[in-house]
């Protein structure tokens, strides 16, 4: 398989979100209920934060803007912050935790006004009911590595509903970061979120490296433009960061994985240039001679 090469970044603007303005917006979801309550972690603000800044503001003001796996938290982004006024959430209607609020409310809560559906779909086997190329940009934020069936699904559909030249962004944990090294030498799973719970597949199904992401990406039709990695949330003692770096050496210096792409999460984008290049890639797909995937439980 070809190495990716990144892409000059094609002419592009982003607009700086702040915090404060993440954390008033955050603020207004609050008290409805426990299940909601719970998403919005105090480090929930600084992440938004610094992921919403990497979304390319609209080109137009018809631009439409998909969110994968969305939840109801990022409208105001999207809508005040960002400027779209053209919004789809692809989930399960639960999952996007609507049912709490009546469209006037949401209206009132965001001040501004805008055109919001909400479509039902399990991004990794359904066909999005989306028109082809009819968006300018897709987001998936932190689902990637949830999906338990055929995560290229979730690129290759992205592919068909982007205009050609419309940007793809997605963030997801990378699993080289290094405290998963550091845990990994001593015995701990590397996983960020490995454990069962009452909910089925509520876990990480599988993480990726910043070199898989880059292959899935452009084997997806795009031409990446940017992969970053950063940290959201606390980080561990200035030790036991200390010795992940240092572990992290060898492989930077015999130049297999950048020091620069080893904080926790990545952060990629690209922009579509193409059809889909590679559907099943083998470093996901190949498993004793088979090269696709099935799902036993659709038609």
């Amino acid at each position: 398989m070809k190495q990716v090469k990144v892409a000059k970044p094609r002419e592009v603007n982003f607009r700086r979100v702040d915090p404060s303005f993440v954390k008033s917006s955050l603020d207004k979801f609050r008290g409805r209920s426990e299940r909601i309550d719970r998403l919005l972690s105090d480090g929930e603000a600084q992440r938004i934060s610094l992921t919403a800044s990497r979304i390319p503001i609209p080109v137009h003001p018809e631009a439409h803007l998909v969110d994968l796996g969305g939840t109801i938290f990022w409208l105001p982004i999207y809508v005040t912050a960002l400027g779209y006024r053209n919004v789809t959430i692809v989930c399960r209607p639960d999952e996007a935790h609507f049912e709490q609020f009546q469209d006037h409310e949401l209206r009132s809560l965001i001040g501004q006004d805008f055109n919001l559906k909400v479509v039902s779909a399990e991004i990794d086997v359904d066909t999005y009911p989306i028109e082809d190329e009819s968006v300018d940009c897709v987001v998936s934020f932190e689902v990637l590595e949830h999906l338990p069936g055929d995560p290229m699904h979730m690129l290759s559909e992205s592919n068909r509903i982007l205009k050609s030249g419309g940007r793809l962004f997605l963030t997801t944990p990378n699993v080289q970061n290094s405290d998963n090294v550091l845990r990994y030498l001593f015995g701990h799973h590397p996983f960020g979120w490995s454990v069962f719970t009452h909910y089925y597949a509520d876990r990480h199904n599988r993480e990726y490296t910043p070199w898989e992401i880059q292959q899935m990406i452009a084997l997806a039709g795009f031409d990446l433009e940017f992969l970053i990695t950063r940290r959201f949330g606390a980080a561990p003692d200035f030790m036991r960061r200390l010795v992940g770096k240092m572990l992290c050496v060898p492989a930077a210096v015999f130049q297999r994985v950048e020091f620069s792409l080893r904080e926790p999460h990545i952060l990629a984008m690209g922009v579509k240039t193409g059809g889909v290049v590679e559907r099943f890639p083998p470093f996901l797909y190949e498993l004793y001679g088979h090269s696709s995937v099935s799902h036993p439980f659709r038609r």
